[in-house]
């Protein structure tokens, strides 16, 4: 433990989600189940705000007088969090996105490998809701969680994940043009002997984002994870220039059919698994808008590509 950590827990909340579109109901949603997850006196809230807008600042201050608000005006995703982490009071990181609400159970689920010992990092398990649609935009961005698991990830869902605070101020996301370097960061912490666990029991419940803006600003995420890594095993292409985007779009549709194959755990039947093959690589062709974007033009197409990047410089 930190000399400067004097609690168990710091539950993060951010406002990069609302500043993408989530609803101020959203975030307040967010705060209550924080506050409903708070230990006693063990674990501090806290808002980390990205946006500088009154209405959260007030928010906070009326409502939640007892959540510690900390300004991080114009940072991105992973700024934030990053910040939240140095300030934080506890020997364990909690975030929760304000876009996501923990089924019963969460916390406690999430941080139990934390306190045993038995893992340095982990994750929860973020779920858009039923309906056929709806189940194959979540494939599409969380596809790797299949199988639901107790398991290692390569990669980690930053929205619900928790961390031994040291362990993330030593080995931090790294720096690169993307929203989120969780991909990177997973692979690091793994190569370095801290894997990130799966926790398939703490589960919650995710707003899905604007479909057409996630699909473009994942295509250019793909290229920009191995700018950001170059030791990912699809880093190779890059070499290849524009001509490898047909790679990466076939490495996207391959993904899916992986996670196809566990579709009974989110009791998706036979038939609708078929039509789902189709369909997914259909949509998969809005991903290859960013990764051509991303392979022709490099980090500056990232302004057209991911509407809120000009928030981090």
């Amino acid at each position: 433990m930190s000399s400067d950590t004097t609690l168990e827990f710091t539950l993060v909340v951010e406002t990069f989600n609302y500043l993408e579109g989530t609803s101020l109901n959203s975030v307040r949603a967010a705060l209550q189940a924080a506050l409903e997850c708070k230990q006693d006196d063990q674990c501090e809230v806290v808002l980390v705000d990205v946006t500088g807008d009154p209405k959260v600042a007030r928010l906070t201050e009326e409502q939640f007088p007892s959540v510690h608000f900390l300004k991080a005006t114009g940072l991105g995703y992973d700024e934030a969090k990053a910040l939240a982490a140095r300030e934080a009071l506890g020997r364990f990181v909690v975030y929760l996105d304000c876009d996501c609400l923990p089924e019963p159970g969460w916390f406690e689920r999430l941080t139990a490998p934390l306190q045993s010992g038995e893992a340095a990092a982990v994750a929860g398990f973020p779920w858009y809701g039923d309906g056929y649609l709806t189940k194959l935009k979540w494939l599409m961005d969380f596809g790797f969680m299949l199988p639901r698991a107790n398991r290692e990830l390569g990669c980690y869902p930053s929205n619900n994940s928790a961390f031994v605070r040291d362990l993330i101020l030593r080995i931090p996301e790294p720096d690169g043009p993307m929203r989120c370097r969780c991909y990177a960061h997973s692979q690091e912490l793994a190569r370095q002997s801290f894997p990130v666990r799966l926790v398939a029991d703490a589960a919650v419940r995710h707003e899905p984002p604007p479909f057409f803006r996630e699909r473009i600003r994942q295509g250019y995420d793909m290229i920009a994870a191995c700018w950001v890594d170059p030791q990912l095993p699809e880093a190779q292409w890059l070499r290849l220039g524009v001509r490898s985007a047909i790679k990466y779009y076939r490495r996207r549709v391959a993904l899916d059919c992986q996670a196809l194959r566990y579709r009974e755990e989110i009791e998706l039947g036979a038939v609708g698994a078929a039509v789902a093959y189709p369909l997914l690589a259909l949509a998969r062709l809005l991903d290859a808008i960013g990764i051509v974007g991303a392979l022709a033009f490099g980090p500056p197409v990232r302004r057209w590509l991911d509407p809120t990047s000009q928030v981090h410089a």
